[in-house]
């Protein structure tokens, strides 16, 4: 049995190297495109309407707008926010590039998500109220409650 287990995480060891080095490092051509291209779609969809539980493409909630727009690009992002977390490399605050997914709430134990636009601000499924939005990181209420971000 303790054979079997090791042989499996060497196995699953692995399949991570093999996938870290076939994807492209940040701030490469292919994920700038990428990039470039999630948030051109994200965008389309600013000022529809927010209904939790939504996944598009009419009205959306946080993590249903993610995996739409990710979706769309060709990029499996699937809600609801605590599975999006786990998607990819962990960003700390600060060093957030467009593109990247974007938490609130503690880690684990995320509330919201958002993509990441550049200069400290972020597209998202924001509320009944707002709808889909390009926020500031620094406001009162996301700032109090980011706590980085992922790079898919």
């Amino acid at each position: 049995e303790v054979a079997r287990l090791q042989a499996l995480r060497a196995q699953q060891a692995t399949a991570t190297i093999a996938q870290a080095t076939s994807t492209p490092s940040r701030g490469s051509e292919s994920t700038t495109a990428t990039a470039a291209a999630v948030l051109a779609e994200a965008e389309k969809h600013l000022g529809k309407p927010y209904v939790w539980g939504a996944k598009g493409p009419n009205s959306f909630d946080c993590s249903g707008f993610v995996q739409y727009v990710f979706g769309k690009v060709g990029i499996n992002a699937p809600a609801p926010t605590y599975t999006q977390e786990t998607l990819g490399s962990y960003v700390p605050k600060g060093q957030e590039q467009p593109g990247d997914l974007v938490f609130f709430g503690t880690p684990g134990n995320t509330h919201h998500v958002g993509i990441y636009v550049g200069n400290g601000q972020f597209i998202h499924a924001s509320s009944a109220k707002n709808g889909v939005v390009i926020s500031s990181l620094t406001s009162g209420y996301y700032n109090q409650y980011f706590i980085g971000g992922i790079h898919v």
